[in-house]
């Protein structure tokens, strides 16, 4: 299957104007139960949705949106998330602000692409826990019937959802990598839409 095709079928839904969006769902927790594959979605940046997006993301049930890109991403790039209706915006900044400079990144990447991946990684934890308690409540607080939600910088945060699940690693690391395929259609572009990482985002 090639990857723009693939981009079409599960775990990958389609929302017109939004890249990599995907159900973090599907995936076997233990022998007894698959984790709700209509509760969470991870994407890329929604600033460019379209009025079919917005449709389409609706009739998934999304309502509530978090965006963990910081301060520094969204004013350099002028991509303000919101204007969707019944749609709550919430921001919740993951990183330090300084970090996300892009050709500071792109420089630490050439130089030393692990190294680089691993910092980011435990600079984002290091800085997560006020967006972590405000995208976990509503999982404890709403329970069974939940509202779907949707997440940005999202490679750690649904592989630690995905971990609490009980669902295995190998599987936490294909959705991991599915991000590779998700970000296909901006391939080229001077600024892909949420951009975490050159090769692997979310």
């Amino acid at each position: 299957m090639s990857s723009l095709s693939a981009l079409s079928s599960p775990p990958f839904v389609v929302i017109e104007g939004v890249i990599n969006v995907r159900t973090i769902g599907g995936y076997k927790a233990d022998a007894s139960y698959i984790v709700n594959p209509k509760l969470v979605f991870r994407s890329g940046e929604v600033n460019g949705i379209t009025e079919t997006g917005k449709e389409q993301l609706l009739a998934l049930g999304i309502r509530r949106i978090f965006d963990m890109r910081t301060n520094y991403e969204i004013n350099m790039y002028k991509t303000a998330s919101g204007g969707i209706p019944d749609v709550d915006f919430i921001h919740v900044p993951v990183g330090k602000e300084e970090a996300w400079d892009p050709e500071k990144r792109l420089k630490h990447y050439e130089e030393n692409e692990l190294e680089a991946f691993v910092k980011d990684a435990e600079e984002t934890l290091q800085t997560a826990a006020p967006a972590l308690e405000a995208i976990f409540r509503p999982f404890s607080r709403e329970a069974r019937g939940a509202m779907p939600i949707s997440l940005h910088r999202t490679g750690l945060v649904a592989a630690l959802i995905l971990m609490l699940l009980g669902v295995d690693d190998a599987d936490i690391t294909k959705d991991y990598a599915l991000t590779t395929v998700g970000l296909e259609p901006a391939r080229g572009k001077a600024h892909p839409p949420n951009a975490e990482h050159p090769s692997v985002s979310g």
